[in-house]
């Protein structure tokens, strides 16, 4: 996870923070379950759904800065296309533990940032 993009666009238009911080949350929000959907779509022999759910979250979770789950989605794929079960499945593990970890401070990351903004407004 690498925030410096949000932090800056936050510091640029503060009144947009709280969209941005929005933003963030529901892909934190949608991960977990669009992954699920890409596992059971490769475990019913629908690679193609399977690569098109990989495809659009390396775009979403790619947002938060999540170059390991991007690096592996794309392998995924390819692996697909090959028909190399084997490491898909390995690689699926792995992406699994990046997706978890982007996601997991990403979601602190926010905790922060609203403590801050609580902070911010008890002192007005």
């Amino acid at each position: 996870f690498n925030p410096t993009s949000f932090e800056a666009l936050a510091m640029a238009m503060p009144a947009a923070s709280a969209k941005i911080f929005a933003s963030i949350q529901s892909i934190i929000d949608q991960a977990e379950s669009q992954f699920l959907q890409a596992q059971h779509a490769l475990r019913d022999n629908r690679g193609h759904d399977a690569s098109r759910i990989l495809h659009t979250m390396r775009g979403s979770v790619g947002t938060l800065g999540a170059q390991t789950f991007a690096a592996l989605t794309l392998q995924i794929e390819a692996c697909i296309l090959e028909g190399s079960q084997q490491k898909i499945d390995a690689l699926m593990v792995e992406a699994t533990d990046a997706l978890k970890q982007t996601c997991s401070l990403a979601q602190q990351w926010l905790s922060r940032q609203q403590g801050l903004a609580d902070k911010h407004h008890g002192s007005e």
